[in-house]
């Protein structure tokens, strides 16, 4: 159960890393009292609008704001993959399973996550934010930097792909938005502050 948790936040804290280097960050200085996040938009997805707190409620903070907006224009892009790789024993062979999370970047079905959701595995699932599942195949690899490339065969109308960006203007202390799906039940949102 302790190795099932570290393979969870190493995954989510991983995908958090790939996310950011992926989307090109709007500094928080330039957020006006309702942001627009152009660079988070997807042309195949649309926002939910962001609900009011409760009556006696204090208002969301800005900063609030902005992340609520980027989960909801985001993480449909946000998938779970399960590998399943069959070990010998000295008596039979068993299946065994693993989790992660990736990202959509692109209309043909490309996938980024990390090496070691996919190392190894003898069989890859994908699971959409539509809950649909779908067989995928390795593009590529990169164990050194624990990232990989994988690809499932849907119609465009399913992917909703996460924007690539920038990272040449990345400056210390600004904030990180990680939206992971490590275990398939739903999509998780942590913030965080880039460190050197």
């Amino acid at each position: 159960m302790k190795s099932l948790v570290k393979v969870a936040v190493l995954s989510s804290l991983t995908t958090a890393a790939i996310i950011y280097v992926l989307l090109a960050w709007k500094p928080l200085g330039d957020i006006q009292h309702s942001p627009i996040i152009s660079w988070a938009s997807s042309s195949s997805s649309t926002a939910t609008p962001i609900p009011e707190p409760p009556a006696g409620r204090p208002q969301f903070s800005d900063d609030e704001l902005n992340n609520m907006e980027v989960y909801q224009k985001t993480s449909n892009g946000v998938v779970n993959i399960t590998s399943t790789t069959m070990v010998n024993t000295f008596f039979y062979t068993i299946p065994q399973s693993g989790t992660g999370s990736g990202v959509i970047v692109d209309d043909a079905g490309h996938i980024v996550t990390n090496d070691h959701v996919i190392a190894d595995a003898d069989s890859l699932i994908v699971t959409l934010a539509d809950k649909s599942t779908h067989p995928a195949k390795v593009i590529g690899d990169d164990p050194s930097n624990d990232l990989a490339v994988i690809q499932i065969d849907v119609p465009k109308d399913k992917l909703k792909p996460i924007r690539l960006g920038n990272s040449n203007d990345l400056q210390v202390g600004q904030k990180v938005l990680a939206i992971g799906n490590p275990f398939g039940l739903d999509r998780s949102l942590t913030t965080e502050s880039l460190v050197p």
